[in-house]
C-alpha cells in the first residue's frame, strides 16, 4: 500500500509538471518566434544582404534597390515589424533560393514576408533553371516595442 502511494504521488507530481510545461509551451507559441530589442540600422541589414549575396554566389549587380518601409505594429501588439523591400533584376529562381537560404541562416530574426516574381526574361532555348526574373522580396524583423498606455 505504501509503495502504491509513493508511485501515485510521483505520478501526480509528474502530471503537475507536465501541465506547467504545457502552459509554458502554449504561452511561447502565442509569441512571435524571433524578435530583437532594437530596430536594426538599415546599413546593418544592407551589409547582411551583401554578405548573403557573396555566400550564395549571386552577382551584386543583380540587386537593384532596397527600400525601407515604415515600421508597422505586428499582430502581437508588443512588437513592431520593420520591413525592407529588396529588388532584383534578371535573377534565376535558383539564385533567389540560395540568397534566401543564406539570409535566413545568417540571421534567425530575419523573415521573408513576401516575394513577387515578375517580368520573366526568357529565352525559349534556355533550361528552366536559367530563366531570369525580376524579383521583389520583402524582408522583415520584429522589434520588441511594448505599447505604453497614454495617461
Amino acid at each position: 500500500m505504501r509503495s502504491t502511494r509513493r508511485v501515485l504521488a510521483t505520478q501526480i507530481a509528474s502530471v503537475n509538471k507536465m501541465q506547467i510545461d504545457a502552459a509554458r509551451i502554449a504561452e511561447l507559441q502565442s509569441k512571435p518566434q524571433q524578435a530583437i530589442d532594437r530596430e536594426k540600422p538599415n546599413d546593418e541589414l544592407l551589409a547582411q544582404i551583401e554578405a548573403a549575396l557573396h555566400e550564395a554566389n549571386v552577382p551584386r549587380e543583380l540587386w537593384q534597390d532596397s527600400i525601407p518601409q515604415p515600421p508597422q505594429r505586428d499582430k502581437a501588439p508588443d512588437y513592431l515589424r520593420v520591413t525592407t523591400r529588396l529588388e532584383f533584376e534578371n535573377i534565376t529562381l535558383q539564385q533567389v533560393a540560395s540568397l534566401a537560404h543564406q539570409l535566413l541562416n545568417a540571421d534567425p530574426a530575419l523573415q521573408i514576408q513576401s516575394m513577387r516574381v515578375q517580368n520573366r526574361r526568357s529565352d525559349i532555348r534556355k533550361h528552366a533553371h536559367q530563366i531570369q526574373w525580376n524579383i521583389e522580396m520583402a524582408v522583415a524583423h520584429l522589434v520588441y516595442d511594448p505599447k505604453v498606455d497614454e495617461i
